[in-house]
């Protein structure tokens, strides 16, 4: 492979990493036990405020927090860049990364209650790949059922690297519906609701509350008058005026 190529491989899945290892902090909050003691007797609702993000691009802003919260892959890239199971379970390559075998966790069913098939699986995971990577999916040769939990992925070329790019979302064929810990209402850009059927458990946070800001400072007054619960995704510019708070918790990540 040219190094070129090999060197913009690296450059793209060091980028999905920082934006995945983020995704999973937004998860672990909206999930977080301290989070659900603000409401006792009744699961909380988490009050989320961004800033200058769109409402309409599907690839930021709000529409994709909706889809971080709601669509899973088989796998997510983890804060050390390494991939660590999401919709799978295990995984094994039998031929020094020229494929994989992907054993299903069990249990799982999208939002509407079908369940997450092998077959399911297969059909749709080239198609998200190519949606979610491009190009890059073009070294995916075949994607198939094995059994009634596993599949197999089989690449042109070994390679560490492309693995990581099951990391692309599984929806039901047909729909944008997923299999995640929220459910987006339908109709709404701003507001999801816990999946009481989520094969993790149920969140223990109710609903998630979106509002948008046209700039970080004005979240930011907002938040300390208590009417939101956390800033999402905030700039290196603002870090240090919220830093010095005494009562709000900073969450970097890399």
């Amino acid at each position: 492979m040219p190094e070129g190529r090999e060197e913009r491989r690296r450059r793209f899945f060091r980028t999905a990493a920082r934006l995945v290892a983020f995704a999973g902090a937004v998860a672990a909050v909206a999930c977080s036990r301290e989070n659900a003691a603000r409401s006792e007797g009744a699961a909380a609702v988490l009050r989320v405020g961004v800033a200058g993000l769109s409402s309409s691009n599907p690839g930021s802003g709000l529409r994709q927090l909706a889809q971080i919260l709601s669509i899973e892959g088989l796998a997510r890239v983890g804060e050390d860049g390494r991939p660590e199971p999401t919709l799978a379970e295990t995984w094994t390559s039998p031929n020094n990364g020229r494929s994989y075998l992907v054993r299903l966790k069990s249990g799982v069913k999208f939002h509407d209650g079908t369940p997450l098939t092998p077959e399911i699986v297969a059909a749709v995971l080239p198609v998200s790949m190519r949606q979610t990577f491009g190009p890059i999916a073009d070294d995916v040769e075949q994607v198939k059922a094995v059994d009634a939990n596993t599949i197999e992925i089989t690449f042109r070329r070994p390679s560490p690297l492309l693995f990581e790019a099951v990391e692309a979302g599984i929806r039901k064929p047909g729909s944008s519906v997923g299999t995640g810990p929220f459910v987006a209402v339908p109709n709404s850009a701003s507001e999801l609701r816990a999946n009481p059927d989520y094969y993790g458990g149920q969140p223990r946070i109710r609903e998630i509350h979106v509002e948008t800001f046209p700039a970080v400072r004005t979240a930011w007054a907002k938040m300390l008058r208590n009417d939101l619960d956390m800033l999402w995704e905030v700039g290196p510019d603002a870090l240090s005026s919220l830093e010095h708070s005494a009562k709000v918790a900073v969450f970097t990540y890399t």
